[in-house]
């Protein structure tokens, strides 16, 4: 499954970076299905004709970050983007946030986030059999 963060601000100073903390959690619509896998939003959030996968190791994970090519700008709509991204049963939101804009000189620019995985429990449909008592 690929996620979806988005994170947006604004300020009428120059900026020299951008630091951000929150969490990332799971936004389920319908519960899972009760057996297998479910697989109904495995497609793409981007439309591209290239991609590149990128991991790094951290001390307890192998983290992977997918960077897509396109050549064509409409790929790249946002509003198309969200609205197709929020139709789905399992997307993620970043909230709990804070954010903190770093006034300089605009020369450069320097991203700082941390993302919290917390702790979520998922809803899944459990098979019911009924008894036949003869």
């Amino acid at each position: 499954m690929q996620g979806l963060g988005f994170i947006q601000t604004s300020s009428g100073l120059l900026g020299s970076g951008l630091k951000y903390n929150g969490d990332l959690n799971l936004v389920q619509k319908q519960a899972l299905s009760h057996k297998g896998r479910d697989n109904r939003f495995q497609n793409p959030i981007f439309n591209s004709n290239r991609s590149m996968k990128v991991s790094f190791k951290d001390s307890l994970e192998v983290i992977t970050f997918l960077f897509v090519f396109s050549l064509f700008a409409e790929d790249f709509d946002f509003q198309t983007i969200l609205t197709s991204y929020s139709k789905r049963n399992l997307t993620v939101r970043l909230e709990n946030d804070y954010l903190l804009w770093d006034h300089g000189n605009g020369k450069s620019f320097n991203i700082d986030l941390t993302i919290n995985y917390p702790v979520q429990v998922f809803k899944k449909t459990v098979f019911k059999l009924n008894t036949l008592i003869l």
